[in-house]
């Protein structure tokens, strides 16, 4: 059976497969299916859950001998597979294959993959979990659905607005469904649950949007230092709390890291990304900061960033904004000497 993630709810109400994949790129709808699931899972007794990560080192044996596992205490347990490339091998194939031919009556298979092109739907364990259970292809959301979209999740939030409060959510979101999603969760905080004005709506997002640390991150990842010196000063005018600022910053360092390590150990930037579940919509900033900045550059000021938050505890003296701003213009492509002279 194939479904979107709107006929999924409809599906788990008539009853639970024994395998389900839900495969896709967009990562907010792929992780809400994969919730109902285990929501379901969880009502309907499989009360354990075992997660396994698919890398290139997987032993596949592990998986194996869950499945095949037979519980004294009549356990139900839901195993859930991530495999980063879409491929699991031969082995993994065959792992599939075992839980199919003989499904152990206490156990569900999911299975989270990226999107599968046409000729990985076309392969044979996708087509057997096809027949045997439940496909779940998410799809990106389209530009011309966005408003459409965001009503739907706003009426959820039990929100409503006009066509230009719609809009205005769609434009300064851009097509990113997480930042959209945490916007609305941020409405329904501030307003409570009613109808909201273009004025509202705009007076909570959108005097800060230009400036908000997730802008101020990919400018510093494209490489635009003036760019960062001004937003980081409007961040700092608006009162934006430095230990988000800072989370936010050690996040794409570490991320670059993981990243750069991959790569220098021959894996491919696109496969990298998909190991490491690099969204598309981001990978090209990633590898424009990669292009500038090396690996032992980014351990530097990773290790800088651990001095700042120190200082944000109040356990080590410091300027803490002066401090940003050197970690900002480093990931930018300035040295952090230049970052703090530049200050």
């Amino acid at each position: 059976m194939k479904l979107n993630p709107q006929q999924l709810s409809t599906q788990l109400k008539q009853g639970l497969a024994k395998i389900y994949l839900i495969c896709g790129d967009e990562h907010l709808l792929v992780q809400e299916s994969r919730d109902l699931l285990v929501e379901f899972a969880q009502s309907a007794g499989y009360s354990e859950r075992q997660s396994y990560h698919a890398t290139s080192d997987f032993n596949w044996d592990t998986l194996l001998a869950e499945i095949t596992l037979q519980s004294l205490f009549s356990d139900k347990t839901l195993l859930e597979l991530r495999i980063p490339t879409g491929k699991p091998g031969k082995q993994g194939c065959a792992a599939i294959e075992t839980f199919l031919a003989n499904v152990p009556p206490d156990k569900i298979l999911l299975i989270v993959t990226p999107k599968l092109d046409a000729s990985q739907q076309k392969t044979k364990w996708v087509k057997a979990i096809e027949q045997q259970g439940v496909m779940v292809t998410v799809w990106p959301i389209e530009t011309a659905q966005l408003p459409s979209w965001v009503k739907q999740r706003l009426a959820k939030a039990k929100l409503s607005t006009t066509p230009e409060g719609l809009r205005l959510i769609v434009e300064q979101t851009q097509g990113n469904l997480l930042a959209c999603d945490q916007e609305i969760t941020k409405l329904s905080l501030l307003y409570g649950e009613r109808a909201l004005s273009f004025e509202e709506i705009h007076a909570a997002i959108g005097d800060h949007a230009r400036f908000d640390l997730y802008q101020l991150v990919d400018q510093a990842l494209l490489g635009h230092p003036e760019a960062c010196v001004r937003m980081l000063g409007q961040l700092q005018a608006s009162g934006t709390e430095t230990t988000l600022l800072l989370w936010a910053l050690t996040r794409e360092l570490r991320q670059l890291i993981h990243l750069s390590s991959l790569m220098s150990r021959g894996e491919r930037f696109e496969s990298a990304c998909t190991k490491l579940f690099v969204w598309k919509t981001r990978q090209s900033l990633y590898q424009t900061a990669l292009r500038r900045l090396t690996q032992p550059k980014l351990l530097a000021t990773l290790q800088h960033a651990a001095t700042i938050d120190l200082q944000t505890k109040g356990l080590q003296s410091g300027n803490v904004w002066l401090g940003l701003n050197e970690i900002v213009l480093s990931l930018a492509g300035c040295s952090l000497a230049t970052a703090a002279t530049t200050c």
